[in-house]
């Protein structure tokens, strides 16, 4: 008897509109898409972060650190995947999930409970009749704003912790739960206050940068044709002109996150213009206006520290250092030799007119 044939695998696109969709996918909930367009990175944090997860007999509380865009969401769901069965993984991100300007304790427990159910119901694990109309009473009691105020004068807050632990032991039963991992950004750590976060967590954990220039400022080749295949997993590699393609994996210096929208923004470009490719000058323009991001975020006196970062590969570790780094005006990489910096290369133009490094 034959075998009942498998879902087609996903193709890059070949077309603008179904590369734009392509390269704005997460990979996140969606393994069809994950093992079409992830690529593997030899540095990648999973097999660290497994192995503590499934070594570690206690509640694991740890600290996953990388620059904003580096793939570390990406390379969370790798982890998510891997562990299969072992854990119920629930993904809860405040930035896409949750306004980030008003969030409050009671706003996180509430959102972080409603996804633990979420996430019971759908791997269809027993939580008991009465827990559940537990559960859904107490959401609805408390998304009213007045009865949430109560909750926190009368210390009512002992009872909203209880329900939640309850909920936790009853996945506990079938799943591991007792990890959690927070994201946080690289430049935390050059923070005056990273030792006392540090103090919290074992040893923090990190995804680094994908270098595209080494320390001696020679291209980089295995972090740029890893950017490449980033991009020839998603879209053919016919919809860019050679040059632009070059460019592309050459503009972002390794954060994956720009690398996608500007592709993405390239795409409206060519459908606007009625161009069969992606053209260098379409990238170009892209180019341009990273710089006047920058132009616009930059203070005037750091110019001169971008410049001699650029020239040395080197920086003076301090709380400014954190502020351009959170910016990606400066990248930290590593290599064998130990940390090294560099500029976004959409800065050197602006240094180049400022005649702060030779033109």
């Amino acid at each position: 008897m034959k075998s009942k044939p498998g879902p087609d695998p996903i193709a890059p696109a070949r077309d603008f509109t179904s590369a734009y969709r392509a390269l704005k996918k997460s990979l996140i909930d969606d393994r069809k898409l994950f093992d079409a367009y992830y690529v593997s990175r030899t540095d990648s944090p999973v097999e660290e972060l497994k192995s503590r997860l499934l070594v570690d007999d206690e509640n694991c509380h740890t600290l996953y650190l990388g620059t904003r865009k580096s793939g570390k969401t990406t390379e969370l769901g790798r982890l998510a995947y891997e562990l299969d069965n072992r854990f119920l993984v629930v993904y809860i991100s405040v930035l896409s999930d949750m306004e980030p300007s008003d969030v409050k304790p009671i706003d996180l427990l509430l959102f972080s409970t409603a996804k633990l159910a979420a996430a019971a119901l759908e791997a269809d694990v027993k939580i008991g009749r009465d827990m559940e109309n537990d559960i859904a009473d107490w959401l609805l009691q408390n998304t009213n704003e007045v009865f949430r105020t109560k909750v926190t004068e009368t210390g009512g807050g002992a009872r909203v912790g209880a329900k939640l632990n309850a909920v936790v032991a009853e996945l506990n039963a079938s799943f591991g739960v007792d990890a959690t991992i927070y994201t946080a950004d690289k430049a935390l750590v050059y923070l005056p206050t990273w030792n006392l976060v540090r103090a919290s967590f074992p040893q923090p954990v990190e995804v680094r940068s994908l270098a595209t220039v080494k320390r001696n400022g020679s291209p980089n080749e295995v972090g740029i044709n890893l950017l490449k295949d980033l991009l020839l997993r998603r879209v053919q590699g016919n919809l860019f002109e050679s040059d632009a393609l070059k460019k592309l994996t050459e503009i972002c210096n390794g954060v994956m996150g720009d690398l996608l929208e500007v592709a993405q923004s390239c795409c409206t470009a060519a459908m606007a213009e009625n161009s069969q490719t992606i053209t260098w000058d379409m990238v170009d323009r892209r180019y341009q206006g990273l710089s006047d991001n920058f132009r616009r975020m930059i203070d005037e006196t750091e110019y001169p520290r971008l410049a001699e970062i650029h020239k040395t590969r080197e920086a003076k570790k301090d709380a400014s250092l954190g502020s351009l780094l959170f910016m990606h005006a400066v990248i930290e990489y590593r290599d064998a030799q130990g940390l090294y910096y560099d500029v976004h290369p959409a800065i050197v133009p602006i240094l180049k007119q400022k005649k702060l490094i030779p033109a």
